[in-house]
């Protein structure tokens, strides 16, 4: 149901025995919390520019991805078990499957996300560009991506490799983490964690963050942004940047939602023949989608 912040709210539901058990897109910002969703032939659908926060769930045991994002979603997750999806599929099936720039966090510094022992791929990146944050920091990440049913399997596999998924300080499991693609593994944690398997505990994106702390992020990754133009952690503070403002584009309790375009246009222009300036493009287009101006999205495909 709609509530006061132009959101929905699905709490405490159970879905199966569904072609697609939840599928949330054009526009639409989604709460989903301490829900059970098995047994549908897709998991969770996210299509054309949605905002998801998945929070406590169980996805399981569904007959295609568990999880299924394609179109500029922004998804965070955060205390959910992703698991046994696409079991006994020819095709390839996953647990997260996410492309065409799509953005993902599992909401560093404590997602406590599980995905395991899907069919195919645990987290899957396809074309397009998605922007994947599994962790990013030595004591940043927490979440548990493996597959002890086939130890040969890999668990993330980034297809394009631009840009590299940060998968710092999570679980592997005892055969170490096996990729395919750009993928940051660096500070693995080496002994299975007391949370894995468990959707209890922690809060979602929309309500963990203080606005004093988002308002604090934001300089700081600005700063990170003029500071270090030329190399790749501004590229991925100008994603996290993007993370943040796009999660508030309904409410805009940061009031940054009119500023941020022009932000990005000016790096553009500063920046318009370096990684910098082509992201900053790309975001552009995608914000331009988001809020609605398809004609003013076009035109700046049509420059990238």
């Amino acid at each position: 149901y709609p509530n006061t912040s132009g959101q929905n709210i699905i709490k405490n539901c159970t879905f199966y025995d569904n072609d697609q058990a939840l599928r949330i897109q054009n526009n639409n910002s989604t709460i989903v919390e301490n829900c059970k969703i098995y047994n549908n032939r897709h998991g969770i659908v996210t299509y054309s520019v949605s905002d998801l926060d998945f929070t406590g769930n169980r996805v399981r045991n569904n007959d295609r991805d568990g999880v299924y994002s394609i179109g500029n979603s922004d998804l965070s997750f955060v205390y959910n078990v992703i698991d046994y999806n696409g079991e006994g599929h020819t095709n390839t099936c996953n647990g997260i499957y996410s492309c065409s720039s799509d953005h993902i966090t599992f909401n560093p510094p404590t997602g406590k996300n599980t995905i395991r022992n899907n069919y195919s791929k645990e987290v899957y990146a396809d074309y397009g560009s998605p922007v994947i944050l599994l962790g990013n920091g030595s004591n940043c990440g927490d979440n548990a991506v493996f597959d002890d049913d086939d130890p040969n399997s890999t668990e993330v596999y980034n297809k394009t490799g631009n840009p590299t998924i940060l998968a710092k300080h999570c679980y592997w499991s005892a055969n170490g983490a096996k990729i395919q693609g750009s993928v940051d593994t660096s500070y693995p944690i080496t002994t299975r964690p007391s949370w894995v398997g468990s959707t209890t505990g922690g809060l979602g994106k929309s309500n963990a963050a203080d606005p004093e702390d988002l308002h604090k992020k934001i300089a700081d990754l600005k700063s990170i942004i003029n500071s270090k133009s030329r190399s790749n952690d501004a590229i991925y503070a100008i994603a996290e940047l993007y993370g943040i403002l796009r999660g508030d584009i309904v409410k805009n309790s940061l009031g940054e939602k009119e500023e941020f375009y022009p932000y990005l246009q000016n790096l553009y222009e500063k920046y318009k023949d370096s990684p910098l300036g082509q992201m900053a493009l790309e975001k552009m287009i995608m914000w331009q989608t988001v809020i609605g101006n398809n004609k003013e999205a076009v035109e700046l495909s049509e420059t990238a």
